[in-house]
């Protein structure tokens, strides 16, 4: 799945040196709820929670959302981060229609 998921977006970013899977996250900032995702800028590592892997559309959803963090250097929340996290889903729809 995640080779599909970096090529509908064109490719992965040099940013990202691992992908990797864990049973248990840290909890999300002011929240009791651990988070599905995080991105690791020291390693280069974006880290997904198992549960993801049951759906696709999570996985993927989770996927393209660190890859924002990543590409924008931006925190949730940020205009940075939601002009890149825009640019990727317009860009993976912009390619998928034209290859149809």
């Amino acid at each position: 799945m995640l080779p599909q998921i970096f090529a509908a977006r064109g490719g992965i970013s040099r940013r990202v040196t691992q992908v990797l899977v864990s049973e248990t996250m840290r909890l999300m900032e002011g929240r009791y709820q651990e988070a599905v995702g995080l991105w690791e800028p020291r390693e280069g590592w974006i880290i997904v929670k198992r549960s993801q892997l049951q759906s696709l559309a999570d996985f993927a959803a989770t996927i393209l959302h660190e890859l924002s963090h990543a590409l924008s250097g931006a925190p949730d929340l940020s205009l940075e981060f939601e002009q890149q996290l825009t640019a990727e889903l317009g860009g993976i729809v912009a390619r998928n229609i034209l290859s149809v």
